[in-house]
């Protein structure tokens, strides 16, 4: 999906067999589907504590992508992603590639103006809604 996203004229120049598999991948239905966890009704809560006059919406596809959150905001729209250990590095604490690359996709060529990243484990930790919304 990247290749075909940042660098469409790859397309032009490929063979039918990799069409074909690009065909395949560029097809917005092969994305991060995600099932509704109590996080997400934590992040509802919170947003609408922040009072965010635009809106938002909980479980937002953009592309091949699912946001926890996407916010509308003064013509701007801000996707918030709560993430797991996992797509964190545990020697340096940053962002692994694939959460990167994502970022770049959707701020880049899909319309978000910002991608917002929180740490899944010390939000939820987090023991009232007020330093939820905070954070």
């Amino acid at each position: 999906f990247g290749l075909i996203l940042e660098h469409p004229e790859f397309v032009d120049h490929a063979t039918e067999t990799q069409r074909l598999l690009m065909n395949r991948f560029s097809n917005n239905d092969i994305t991060d589907h995600r099932p509704l966890r109590q996080y997400h009704l934590d992040l509802a809560v919170a947003l609408e504590a922040l009072g965010c006059d635009g809106g938002y919406a909980t479980l937002v596809k953009e592309g091949p992508y699912c946001f926890d959150a996407v916010v509308s905001h003064e013509g701007r729209r801000v996707g918030v992603q709560v993430l797991g250990d996992s797509h964190i590095c545990p020697v340096t604490g940053s962002l692994l590639g694939s959460i990167r690359c994502s970022r770049r996709h959707c701020e880049k060529y899909l319309g978000l103006t910002r991608v917002i990243f929180v740490k899944r484990r010390v939000w939820s930790g987090l023991p009232s809604i007020h330093l939820k919304r905070d954070a």
